[in-house]
C-alpha cells in the first residue's frame, strides 16, 4: 500500500520512476525502476489498469528472470526491458542472420544424431524472420542479426580460450554492453578477435541498427504488457482469491487439471500449481490471441520449458504442455500417436513436431485458435483490449 501511495505521487508529479516491494525468503525487497512508457489498459467490463515498461534502477543482487509480472498488491502490469532485451539479443534476434538457429535444446542432451533437435531449432528462426520481417527493413534486420551472431560467435570462442584459465566469461544482456570487455580482456583474448569485437560494437552503436533494434524490441514488448493486463483483468474476476486460502471462485478448466489436477472439484489457493497454470494459461492465450501480435514468438518464449530438460517440471513446462494440448486439438494437429508426456516424462521428438505443424499455420489461424480456446477455458470471450499511451519518457540506456 505504500509503495501504491509512493508511485502514486511520482504519477502526480510527473517523475519517470517507479518501486516496487516484495520479499524474497522472508526478506522485504524493495525494486526500483525507471519507467520509459505508461500506457492504459483497457477492455469493454473491466476497469483500466496502469501498465508500465520499466528499467531497472537499484543494484540488488536478485534478477527477474520473467519479461514481466504483477501481483495483488500491485498497482499495474510491469514490462521489464530489461529482460525483454536479454531475451532479444542472446536467443532470438541473432536468428534475424540467415544460416543461423534458435538453441533450445540443453547442451547435456545435445546429440548430431536426433534430427529433431537441429530441425526445430532451425524452424524456430526461420519463424523468427518471418514474425519480424515488417518490423523494419530486411537488409536493416539482416544486418542486425548478423552483427548480434558474430558477437555470439566471439564470446562463445572467448569462452573456451577463458576456461583454460580458469575463468567464466558471462555474455553480453544489453545491446551495448555497460562493461568494458575489450578493456578487462586486454591480455586474455586474441588480439583479432578484440578488433572484431570493436568493430561489431561499432556498428552496434549506430543511429540505424538502434533504430531497428527498438522497434523490434517495442514490439515485442506490447505482446508481454497484453500477458501481464490479462493477469489484472483475471485478478479483477478473484478478487477474493489469494495465495494461503483454497478460493472456490478460482474455477480451474478440465484442460489445466489434465496436466496438473486436482482430480475433483476441490477449491485451491492462487499460489497452488493449478492455480497458477490456470492464470498463466489464461494470460499466454490472450497475448496469442491479440490482433497484431506474434503468436509463434509466443510459443517460441515458452519452448525452452519443454525442451530443455533443466526446466521440467515448473509452472511454465506445465503451462506449455496445456497451451500445446489445447491448440493442437483446435486445430486438428493433435497425434494420439505422439503423446506429449509419457510417466511424467517430456516427450521432446512429439513436442518438436505438433511446434513446427503450429508454426506452418498463419497468424491469424494462431490468434483465432488461442481466442477459441480462451473462451472454451474461461467461459467467456477473452477481453478485448486497448492501450492508450499516457508518458513516454526519454529513452534509456542507450
Amino acid at each position: 500500500a505504500k509503495t501504491r501511495d509512493v508511485n502514486r505521487a511520482f504519477a502526480q508529479l510527473g517523475q519517470p520512476f517507479y518501486l516496487d516491494a516484495r520479499h524474497y525468503q522472508r526478506a522485504p525487497l524493495l525494486y526500483a525502476f525507471y519507467k520509459e512508457r505508461e500506457d492504459e489498459g483497457r477492455a469493454p467490463g473491466f476497469a483500466g489498469e496502469r501498465v508500465v515498461f520499466l528499467w531497472r534502477l537499484d543494484h540488488l543482487n536478485i534478477s527477474k528472470a520473467a519479461l514481466g509480472y504483477t501481483h495483488r498488491e500491485a498497482d499495474a502490469a510491469l514490462v521489464l526491458y530489461d529482460q525483454v532485451e536479454e531475451l532479444l539479443i542472446q536467443d532470438v534476434l541473432p536468428a534475424l542472420a540467415e544460416g543461423e538457429k534458435v538453441d533450445l535444446v540443453d547442451a547435456a542432451s545435445r546429440d548430431p544424431k536426433k534430427a529433431w533437435q537441429d530441425d526445430i531449432e532451425n524452424r524456430a528462426a526461420r519463424m523468427v524472420r518471418e514474425s519480424f520481417a515488417g518490423a523494419a527493413d530486411h537488409d536493416k534486420l539482416v544486418e542486425l542479426g548478423t552483427l548480434l551472431a558474430r558477437r555470439r560467435a566471439i564470446v562463445k570462442k572467448w569462452q573456451a580460450d577463458l576456461a583454460g584459465q580458469g575463468k567464466r566469461l558471462r555474455e553480453p544482456s544489453r545491446l551495448l554492453p555497460e562493461a568494458d570487455y575489450v578493456k578487462e580482456l586486454w591480455l586474455m583474448v586474441p588480439t583479432s578477435s578484440r578488433r572484431e569485437w570493436e568493430e561489431v560494437h561499432e556498428a552496434l552503436a549506430s543511429k540505424a541498427v538502434l533504430a531497428t533494434f527498438e522497434s523490434l524490441r517495442d514490439r515485442f514488448a506490447d505482446n508481454v504488457a497484453r500477458h501481464e493486463l490479462q493477469h489484472r483483468f483475471d485478478g479483477q474476476k478473484t478478487p477474493e482469491c489469494n495465495a494461503a486460502n483454497p478460493c472456490a471462485a478460482l474455477d480451474i478448466p478440465a484442460a489445466v487439471k489434465r496436466r496438473v489436477g486436482p482430480r475433483d472439484e476441490t477449491p485451491v489457493t492462487l499460489g497452488s500449481m493449478p492455480g497458477r497454470v490456470r492464470n498463466e494459461t489464461s494470460a499466454y492465450l490472450a497475448e496469442m490471441a491479440r490482433p497484431g501480435g506474434m503468436p509463434k514468438m509466443t510459443i517460441l518464449g515458452l519452448l525452452r520449458t519443454v525442451l530443455d530438460r533443466e526446466a521440467w517440471g515448473d509452472v511454465y513446462c506445465n503451462t506449455t504442455l496445456v497451451l500445446l494440448d489445447v491448440l493442437g486439438a483446435q486445430l486438428g494437429l493433435a497425434d494420439e500417436s505422439m503423446p506429449l508426456v509419457i510417466q511424467g516424462a517430456v516427450q521432446r521428438p512429439s513436442v518438436a513436431s505438433l511446434v513446427a505443424l503450429l508454426f506452418a499455420r498463419s497468424d491469424d489461424d494462431l490468434r483465432k485458435a488461442a481466442a477459441e480456446k480462451w473462451r472454451e477455458l474461461y467461459g467467456y470471450e477473452v477481453p478485448t483490449a486497448t492501450m492508450k499511451l499516457v508518458s513516454q519518457e526519454k529513452r534509456w540506456r542507450h
